[in-house]
């Protein structure tokens, strides 16, 4: 029996990573016969300055000018920085933001699964409590378009997940709180 609700789990993770990567190429759009992605306007915006700032212009929305702070999130656009870092052409680097954000999604789900087996003990409900969360719409929009959320609820989850294995344990986690610090 343990077998088949496994199966059942990583059915569901194929078919949600199936879902994300549908989404983000229905995002997508073509110009001049080369599909670009895009993301959320707001991400956008805190990616111009993440490619101001990986381009050695500072965090400025426009190259020469004074810094503005015009961006949400200050870690997430270090985070977006980095990928500026690398090779990937103006037309692509939005996917790669897309595309971590699905492995962040992907990864709460396991999350999830492990939370929900230490509450419940029971594959179904962790099964359950996957499938809702896969089917959450604001959070899979957001986390896919760009947006900050997948990478927060990830750290959300795995703080909780060290709450519940200190407390099982009986031992203080630092890990805790340098996590909780991050978020």
């Amino acid at each position: 029996m343990k077998q088949i609700k496994d199966i059942w789990f990583w059915g569901l993770i194929v078919l949600y990573v199936g879902f994300g990567l549908a989404f983000i190429g229905h995002a997508s759009f073509v110009k001049d016969g080369t599909r670009y992605f895009s993301l959320f306007d707001d991400a956008m915006i805190s990616m111009r300055f993440a490619r101001n700032f990986a381009s050695g212009h500072g965090l400025v929305w426009n190259a020469g000018a004074a810094p503005v702070e015009g961006y949400t999130n200050f870690l997430w656009t270090l985070y977006m920085a980095l990928w500026h870092l690398l090779p990937i052409s103006i037309a692509k680097i939005c996917l790669a933001i897309q595309l971590s954000g699905l492995v962040f999604l992907t990864s709460s789900l396991f999350l999830i699964r492990k939370i929900a087996l230490d509450l419940t003990g029971k594959r179904s409900m962790a099964l359950g409590a996957c499938l809702l969360t896969a089917m959450y719409q604001p959070i899979n929009f957001w986390g896919l378009r760009g947006m900050e959320t997948s990478v927060v609820g990830f750290i959300i989850l795995l703080a909780i997940w060290y709450v519940f294995k200190a407390v099982e344990n009986g031992v203080f986690n630092p890990r805790l709180y340098i996590l909780l610090g991050i978020g």
